[in-house]
């Protein structure tokens, strides 16, 4: 029995049993419907589960959009994804915020686009005298609220794996002061180019690797970051939790303790660890999911899968079309830099097997997850839930997409069809149709001069983006 029919049943019983409270019916009425309206309403939003959702977001590390089967991949093998993808929606456009690692996981906790972020790029390009040791990082400040906080203060678990990239030790960043009960993993980014470190971090405790010490290279740490999710999953399995699962593959280093399926491959080396990297990863997906089934809470996860930006390797790139054929990899406001793949399952509520051309990005996941367990988004975002497409319902799309970057500087707006680029707020935009040009080669700005005004209007539009003192526009 649902909500509002065990509430109107308890009404009635209290009328027919107290004529005392029957003819105090109005006043009881008023004042529980006071009490229940806003209660309906987040029950309304989770088809009204007797428990709040678990949520669970994959962030993988410069994987492509096409790194992945049921987005065109045919070399790597992506069982598993491509199994979320039918028993889930996938999108066919969906955008990171940014196209590098620390904006891009800045955009994710706190539903911002990269025009409005403390971190927009991974090192300030300006007033770098004023940090330690040569290393420009912006921390994540004491006042940002990001989407850990928001879950953690609504009685949820919360746990991050892997990268995290937005605070140092002894800095305000730190993940264990943004809401995260448990961390595990790396907190620098640099550190977590290394696949075979002597050492990993837990909260603020660093935890030794002797398997990796003098050059020995016997613990894997993306196989050991993601036990450490599965046994949180486990621990928290009988309340609402949030894992953040932030897995460093298939990021650089290129490196793995097996290739598996790719060993005996007539392929080079590189192109033979990538795909090891990518199929790894993709296993961990796969026992994720097996986890969820056996401890009966698969149906009451929400699961995100998407990437923080395009493919990083030049050099293997075309080897497996990383990029879906887009024009750019990682580092660029093109396409291929910034579209990644999203797949979100939750059984009985997103329906399975659909394909959806609705456009959204990492700054719309924060307020849909607040949607999803039935909270008010805050003040101070870009993002918007996409809950009701999530849903299967129709939803209309949002005005417009901004992105900036600054290794080197670039702009670009989407708006509908239309994408305008640019290197340099002194030039004129390119624009392209990506409809007609998902590849972003053919520059229509002289054919469709009051479409590139429009757009250059929204890049100059001082309402678009704050200012940043480490992050000049040129």
């Amino acid at each position: 029995m649902n909500f509002r029919a065990m509430f109107f049943k308890a009404v009635l019983k209290i009328n027919r049993e107290s004529p005392v409270l029957y003819k105090l019916h109005n006043v009881l009425l008023a004042i529980v419907l006071s009490l229940y309206l806003p209660l309906a309403h987040a029950l309304s939003t989770t088809n009204e589960l007797q428990t709040p959702p678990n949520i669970i977001v994959i962030f993988a590390d410069d994987l492509g959009v096409g790194d992945v089967g049921v987005y065109g991949q045919t070399k790597i093998q992506t069982p598993h994804l491509d199994r979320l993808a039918n028993e889930g929606m996938m999108f066919n456009t969906f955008y990171s915020a940014a196209p590098v690692c620390a904006p891009s996981r800045d955009a994710i906790m706190t539903g911002r686009h990269s025009g409005h972020l403390d971190r927009r790029d991974n090192q300030a390009k300006a007033f770098r005298k004023e940090f330690p040791k040569g290393k420009a990082l912006i921390p994540m400040p004491d006042e940002t609220i990001t989407i850990a906080e928001r879950l953690k203060e609504n009685g949820y678990a919360t746990a991050g794996f892997g990268k995290w990239g937005l605070g140092n030790p002894g800095t305000s960043g730190v993940p264990w002061k943004q809401g995260f009960d448990l961390w595990y993993g790396y907190i620098d980014q640099v550190h977590a180019h290394h696949y075979f470190p002597d050492y990993l971090m837990k909260n603020d405790q660093r935890i030794e690797l002797p398997g990796n010490k003098d050059g020995k290279r016997e613990q894997y740490t993306a196989d050991m970051i993601h036990q450490q999710s599965l046994d949180f999953i486990r621990e928290n399995k009988d309340q609402p939790f949030f894992a953040y699962i932030a897995t460093t593959l298939p990021h650089t280093d290129l490196e793995i303790d097996t290739l598996g399926a790719y060993e005996q491959k007539d392929w080079p080396i590189e192109e033979k660890t990538y795909a090891a990297m990518v199929s790894r990863m993709d296993d961990h997906v796969g026992e994720l999911m097996a986890l969820l089934k056996t401890l009966n809470i698969d149906e009451n996860t929400i699961v995100f899968f998407t990437s923080d930006n395009g493919p990083s390797v030049r050099s293997i790139v075309p080897f497996f079309n990383s990029n879906g054929g887009l024009k750019g990899i990682k580092r660029s406001l093109y396409e291929g830099g910034i579209r990644e793949p999203m797949i979100v399952r939750w059984p009985d509520h997103v329906p399975a097997g659909v394909q959806s051309d609705y456009v959204w990005w990492t700054p719309d996941v924060l307020p849909t997850v607040l949607e999803i367990v039935g909270l008010d988004t805050h003040a101070g975002i870009d993002g918007r839930s996409v809950l009701p497409t999530l849903l299967g319902q129709e939803q209309e799309q949002r005005d417009y997409f901004y992105f900036e970057f600054f290794s080197p500087f670039q702009q670009a707006v989407r708006q509908g069809d239309w994408k305008a680029y640019r290197t340099s707020v002194k030039d004129p935009v390119e624009l392209y149709n990506l409809k007609e040009d998902a590849g972003e080669q053919h520059n229509v700005a002289k054919e469709y001069p009051e479409i590139a005004a429009k757009l250059t209007a929204i890049l100059n539009d001082p309402n678009t983006r704050t200012d940043n003192k480490y992050w000049p526009v040129k």
